[in-house]
């Protein structure tokens, strides 16, 4: 802290330290007072106090996407509460429904891994095709696979690395190393093809929740 320069409340660590000393002040404040903001629950879901955090998402779920998205999120994990895929994917698909896109990719990461529930690549496929299309990476990376592979879509080389390339766009580096190695396994007109198919894939002009 020596060596801070900038002014006080600019510096790392007082940033910090205000941070925590904002989050503390909530909690020691009528839960009632708070019950409506869903930033507290978010800085408590981050300090891992999920039982406050739990109350506050559940309070603002009823017209709120990123609530919903997080309770989704604690039933996926079990994170203070019983784990439950089944809760899980109703309170994501409130959020997907609502054009949220990390419940979009939750669900599809849900129905490719199928725990608890079976899986499901049809149903992977398109709510990851709803999250790559709202500017997700990991979304783009993961469908380019799907596509690459036929796995829950008709297998298509030109459109899979059409996504991959989508991912890339977004900085995925994983999607970069995939394009690499592809080079050596497709001509180059599948890519040239690829290339010209970006203005088919339905990208939205601006994501949300990103």
């Amino acid at each position: 802290m020596r060596n801070c320069r900038r002014p006080l409340l600019l510096c790392a660590p007082f940033r910090a330290l205000a941070s925590a000393l904002l989050y503390c002040a909530l909690l020691w404040q009528a839960p009632m007072a708070y019950a409506q903001n869903l930033q507290a629950g978010i800085a408590a879901f981050e300090h891992r106090h999920y039982e406050f955090a739990y109350r506050i998402f559940k309070a603002e779920a009823g017209t709120d996407a990123e609530a919903q998205y997080y309770l989704g999120r604690m039933f996926a994990e079990g994170l203070g509460i019983k784990q439950n895929q089944q809760r899980a994917i109703r309170w994501y698909l409130k959020a997907a429904d609502a054009d949220h896109v990390d419940a979009q990719f939750a669900l599809g990461e849900l129905f490719t891994r199928g725990r608890d529930i079976g899986k499901n690549y049809h149903e992977a496929g398109r709510w990851l095709t709803k999250a790559a299309q709202n500017h997700h990476a990991d979304a783009a990376l993961r469908l380019g696979g799907f596509y690459l592979s036929g796995r829950g879509v008709d297998k298509n080389p030109s459109i899979g690395i059409a996504w991959l390339q989508q991912a890339q766009a977004l900085g995925n580096e994983h999607a970069k190393e995939q394009l690499r190695q592809l080079q050596d396994q497709y001509p180059k007109e599948v890519f040239e093809r690829a290339s010209k198919q970006q203005q088919q894939l339905g990208i939205k002009r601006q994501g949300r929740h990103e």
